[in-house]
């Protein structure tokens, strides 16, 4: 009689397969390639490994069973295994084995007691020691019994499909309750509503992670809607509770003029930034933006009338992310100085940056001004010119003056065009002047240098 009670003992023993490969569910910082295992030095504590070999659960062990592994290490680490109820969040009951030591190369086998009715959905492998790379292989699993079929649902009963004959909570593959609710106020705790589950917030998951994902924030119970919080804007969403960013952490508020941003930056069709450091008016412009300084409107566009699409309304010269202006010109004639000019844009030559590398580019190569100096349309009077050392302007409406070399180099710039500008430091040779007037209208003379 013992013999036959033996028998039918063994009869529910169950081996499964080698499962190492599986255990590729890194978590928190672990890392596993070939079947070598490692916890480094900056994952979290609690980091790990889980099986995903989904065909291998439920796992059982009404009348105990084990784990069997043959594991290398060139130093010793220990090693042990966990059975948790689901994956997390919704763990227990859970058991952890005992932990072996790998020192070398050596097989191992970890006894499973038994566990009753207890079944297992998450099978998790975890490392003990830091940085100590283990090598793991032919893991398999023996159990015992069967698992009494679960019916799996929403238990919670201030969802909309709770099910009452649910034995288990269901989760879908993310590990979110199936639960369904209408508002944020009929949540079991802060995490993420969707449209079919719901997700509590965790580390590195928040509320802004989760409308991300196109959740609905809870916070506390409360619903938590995410808008344009500012009145202010043209997108003002008064049932907003926490302010909408994008992935740059521009706020998504949208306003008609600089004369309602909240404070000096970069408005956007759709939103707004701030300025900060090293992201001012200039880059600003380079994105397509328009600069708003202290809320006054401060309008980017082509400031030289000389150019196609000159804009008599902007009040700063428009940039792109490589400073160059933001002016088209119909050819060389037409250009402020020595040059590069693009289909959209045009840049001053530079140090390692000339005619070839502007062909390079796609660009024209603009070297000489003959049109320019030969037509002077508008151009201020110079006297004496040529000159030696000092040199006026003619032109009383002139706020600034810049003098650029015959690469291009800017070589002065002066504000006050009342007094005579001296040039005795300047190389002999043929200049461009700059003349900018009150309007930010820029005129062109040539002038030579003794």
């Amino acid at each position: 009689m013992m013999k036959k009670t033996l028998l039918l003992s063994l009869l529910f023993i169950c081996t499964l397969p080698s499962i190492a490969q599986q255990f590729s569910g890194t978590f928190d910082g672990t890392i596993v390639e070939d079947n070598v295992y490692t916890f480094p030095s900056d994952a979290q504590e609690w980091a790990g490994f889980a099986n995903e070999d989904l065909s291998i659960y439920p796992l059982v062990f009404t009348d105990g069973g084990s784990i069997s592994f043959d594991a290398s290490s060139a130093t010793a680490a220990n090693v042990f295994f966990k059975f948790e109820k689901n994956p997390y969040p919704d763990v227990e009951p859970s058991y952890t084995t005992e932990s072996v030591t790998v020192n070398g190369s050596e097989s191992f086998t970890i006894n499973v007691p038994s566990q009753g009715a207890n079944t297992f959905r998450s099978f998790l492998l975890f490392i003990v020691e830091r940085d100590v790379p283990v090598t793991i292989t032919n893991i398999s699993v023996s159990t015992s019994g069967t698992a009494a079929p679960e019916v799996s649902g929403c238990m919670d009963s201030n969802a909309t499909n709770y099910d009452s004959s649910a034995q288990e909570a269901g989760f879908d593959g993310y590990g979110n309750s199936v639960c369904i609710y209408t508002s944020c106020d009929d949540v079991p705790e802060n995490g993420c509503m969707y449209a079919d589950s719901f997700g509590a917030f965790n580390e590195g998951f928040d509320a802004a992670a989760c409308e991300s994902y196109g959740g609905t924030a809870c916070d506390g119970g409360a619903s938590s809607a995410s808008g344009c919080m500012d009145s202010n804007a043209t997108n003002y969403d008064a049932t907003a509770t926490t302010q909408a960013v994008d992935q740059y952490s521009n706020i998504l508020c949208t306003y008609a003029s600089c004369d309602d941003v909240p404070s000096e930056g970069c408005m956007y069709a759709t939103s707004f930034g701030a300025y900060a450091e090293g992201f001012g008016a200039a880059e600003c412009s380079g994105y397509g933006g328009t600069p708003c300084d202290g809320g006054a409107s401060s309008a980017s566009g082509c400031l030289d009338s000389n150019a196609t699409n000159y804009d008599a309304s902007a009040t700063t010269q428009a940039e792109d992310q490589y400073g160059n202006l933001l002016c088209t010109y119909t050819a060389c004639d037409n250009v402020p100085f020595a040059g590069c000019m693009y289909a959209d844009s045009f840049g001053p030559f530079a140090e390692g940056f000339g005619a070839a590398e502007c062909s390079g580019y796609g660009g024209t190569p603009c070297e000489v001004f003959v049109g320019l100096f030969e037509t002077e349309i508008n151009a201020a009077t110079i006297y004496p010119n040529p000159s030696a050392d000092f040199i006026r302007i003619s032109n009383t409406d002139a706020k600034n003056i810049t003098v650029f070399n015959i690469n291009g180099q800017q070589v002065l710039s002066v504000n006050d065009s009342d007094k005579e500008i001296n040039v005795s430091h300047l190389s002999s040779g043929i200049y461009t002047l700059r003349v900018t007037d009150s309007k930010g209208d820029f005129t062109y003379s040539k002038l030579i240098k003794e």
